[in-house]
This record gives C-alpha cells, structure tokens and sequence, in this order.
C-alpha cells in the first residue's frame, strides 16, 4: 500500500472503512510511505482494533512505516528491531575503483616505472608472486582512478537534481490538486451537493491536463536520455547495453506453433510435445551411444598428452587484444579493462609468471 497519509485524514477513513467492511479476518497490514513525522499524533492516524507501530523518517521527507496489529494479538510475540544499515561490501579489491574515469596515461607511466624483478623471480612462490602483482597493481589505481565511494556520495548529493525543475513543479501542483479533489470526496457520508459536483470536475479537469503535461515531459527526457546512450556506444558500449536491457519490452509468451501437420497449436500441452520432438531432433540420447567409438576415443586421448605450451610475450598480447573491454572478470575477479587498457606493460610480466607456474607444475610431477 502506498496511502501517502501525510495530513491526509480521509484516506485514514477509508483505511477504516475498508477494514471494517472486510469480511476476511487481517490480523495485521503494513503501510509503506507514510509521510508521518513525529508530530501526527497517534489519534490521527489510529485505527480501531488495532495497535500502531511506526518508524517515521524524522529528517527526511517521505519514506515512513507503518505497522498496525490487530488487538486479538500479543505485541510482544513481535520483535520490531531497526534493521542495521547496509555496508558496501567489495568482492575484489577492485570492485571500488570507476575504471571508465581513471587516468590511464598515469596508470601506464607508473606502471612502467615498477621494479618487477621480485615478481618475475622464479624463486618467488606463485600464489606470492600473483599478489604481489594484484598488490601493485590496486596501490597504482588509488592513486590515478576515482572510487565509486566517491560517485556514490555525489550521486545522493544531487538526488533531487534527477527530476527537472518544471516536472518538480507540476508533480507539486498536482499533489495540491489531489488533496482538494479527496477533501471534496471525502467530506460528505452522501452524494456531494451541486456547487461542489461542479467544482470537482473543474478540478479533475485540471489534473487531467497536468498529467498530459508531465506524460510529454517524460517522454521528452526518455528521448534525451536514448540519444545519450546512442552516442556511447563506442566510447562506453556497458553504458549502452544497460540502457537497452532496462528500456526493452517485455518478452512475448510462446506460441502457437507449428506442428507435424502444419497446424497451429495454441494448446500448452500440445506446445510443450511439439518442443519435446523439436529438442529431441537436436540432441543425442546418451543411452544410444556407440559404447566402442568412446572406448576409442578414450585410449587416443590417454596416448596423447601435452607435456608443455610455448607462447611468448607476443602471444599474451595478442590474446588480451582479442578480449573485450567489458569482459567478466575470472575467478580471481582481475579486470579486464585493465589488461586491455596496460597490456603493453603488463604483458612480459605475466608472460614469465604463466612459464613459472608452468615450469613448477612440472616439477611437482
């Protein structure tokens, strides 16, 4: 529910009206947004029969909770505790940093002024030489990429800035508007007298023409922000996409579909055996498989068997080249944005950490 009870006491009444009317027993309702502060006194916003437990937003305006407790139940079967504030939690060291504002340039000086020979040295254990590279790497960008801590706060900063001032405006008017239409609906048990009907319908007349209002103002901003996202498409194609996928429609249902006959099947369970045979036709039952050509397979892949990889810095180069900027990251959650923004000098030194960790893997066998 989202009542918006705020010096709104007729939509109190017909909360009262409405529990009251119920045929069906409501041990307890919750309402959301309440816009109560901790001067509407409990007389306002009571109901009958029922305990009020609030949380109103005392510094902020909106937001609010309200939980009301049907009388034939205990309070203190309930525990109302305020819920512990969320902390950012990083999975990554570099989760915190907004690569698509960090100074590249910076980056790649830096990085090419560090002394890798302690990371390279084939004495150094692995596991120690890959987070010391990692270590190296994280103190580099607090030093040349901004935090998205930062962004955060400015984002929350400039909150109110999202809506434009002229929709700002209207939503206000329109508010006003809302409350002078309820108090007229509200205000009397029975039909409303004819001075008031008119008065009414003036009013709804007047709230019908702000809604075209802001109706043209969102569809103006969704314009603008499509634009916005076209012309990111190469610089910040992420940027793109996630327009895209919130902007999109939803998916059609399936069907119907053609079956054997050349008929149209509306029918779920007919749908679902026509997707039966259609899946059947493109994958192979492993319980018919040729028992002797496995066995083959089997012995060809035991006589067979890689003793080493030969690549060099050219060829770790080439495969960061051929990655994606966005690419998901892998289990040890490294960047790929990185790699392909410092490849150039990253590349000798996890050239000689891959033929290390090879060259120990053969070793331990």
């Amino acid at each position: 529910m989202d009542p918006g009870i705020k010096n709104q006491r007729w939509k109190i009444k017909s909360l009262q009206e409405n529990v009251a009317s119920s045929t069906l027993h409501t041990p307890f309702f919750i309402l959301t947004e309440t816009h109560l502060k901790p001067y509407h006194l409990e007389a306002e916003t009571g109901i009958p029969g029922y305990t009020t437990f609030r949380a109103d937003r005392d510094k902020r305006a909106r937001g609010g909770v309200a939980i009301y407790l049907h009388n034939t139940i205990p309070a203190d079967m309930f525990l109302l505790k305020q819920p512990a504030k969320l902390q950012y939690a990083p999975t990554s060291a570099f989760d915190d940093f907004n690569f698509n504002s960090a100074d590249w340039d910076s980056i790649n000086n830096a990085l090419l002024a560090v002394d890798w020979s302690t990371v390279v040295n084939p004495t150094t254990p692995q596991d120690v030489a890959w987070d010391m590279l990692e270590g190296i790497i994280v103190q580099v960008c607090k030093k040349h990429a901004p935090s998205h801590n930062h962004n955060r706060q400015a984002a929350a900063s400039s909150s109110s800035s999202k809506i434009p001032k002229s929709r700002r405006a209207l939503l206000r008017k329109k508010k006003r508007l809302n409350a002078r239409i309820n108090s007229i609906k509200y205000r009397f048990a029975g039909p409303a007298p004819p001075r008031n009907v008119t008065k009414l319908q003036k009013l709804n007349d007047e709230r019908a023409a702000i809604e075209l209002l802001l109706k043209a103002d969102i569809k103006q901003q969704r314009l603008g922000d499509e634009l916005a996202a076209i012309s990111k498409i190469k610089t910040n194609p992420k940027a793109f996409y996630s327009f895209a996928k919130k902007s999109k429609s939803p998916v059609s249902s399936v069907g119907p579909l053609l079956d054997s006959d050349d008929q149209l099947q509306s029918d779920p369970v007919r749908m679902g055996s026509i997707l039966q045979e259609q899946y059947a036709k493109a994958f192979s039952n492993p319980d018919k498989a040729n028992l002797a050509e496995v066995r083959v397979s089997k012995l060809v892949a035991q006589s067979e068997s890689i003793t080493d990889i030969d690549f060099d810095e050219h060829d770790v180069l080439d495969a960061i080249k051929a990655m994606g900027r966005y690419s998901a990251a892998g289990p040890d959650k490294f960047p790929a944005l990185i790699l392909k923004e410092c490849g150039t000098v990253l590349a000798p030194v996890v050239t000689q950490l891959w033929r290390s960790s090879l060259n120990s893997k053969k070793k331990d066998r």
